[in-house]
């Protein structure tokens, strides 16, 4: 809060507030946080990543998809970002765009096994042993 009372226009701020309510589980404090962030600074990555984040936990996955296609557009190349669009699709039952985001985020970022294991642990939830297993074998 003091840094907030010395400069509240400070994005970087807001969205650090809005991580702290996060984690308490204020999400309507936090939403509120990351909205002001974005508006003073549309490409802030915490606020842009973590409002999805806050739908998410609400289990409101149309909601985290439409905050995720936001993230994306502004950071077209961040695989984590990808990663987590992908478990939304993945939990709207939207399979073929699930894969699409889990294969985008390994091209981007190859070496990361955490992307390797989301798209295992995609594959096991739907019942594809071999699928996870491959990724598994691949970690």
């Amino acid at each position: 809060e003091k840094a907030l009372s010395l400069a509240p226009k400070d994005d970087d701020a807001l969205a650090l507030r809005g991580d702290v309510r996060f984690d308490q589980k204020a999400y309507d404090q936090a939403l509120a946080d990351y909205q002001a962030a974005l508006k003073i600074n549309p490409r802030n990555y915490e606020a842009v990543r973590e409002r999805a984040g806050v739908a998410f936990d609400r289990e409101d996955y149309a909601l985290a998809g439409v905050y995720y296609d936001a993230a994306l557009e502004v950071y077209p190349k961040d695989a984590p970002l990808h990663s987590l669009r992908g478990q939304v699709w993945a939990k709207l039952g939207e399979n073929d765009k699930a894969r699409a985001q889990f294969d985008a985020a390994i091209a981007l970022d190859p070496r990361n096994a955490a992307f390797r294991y989301d798209r295992g642990n995609w594959s096991y939830n739907r019942g594809k042993w071999d699928d996870a297993l491959a990724e598994i074998v691949l970690v």
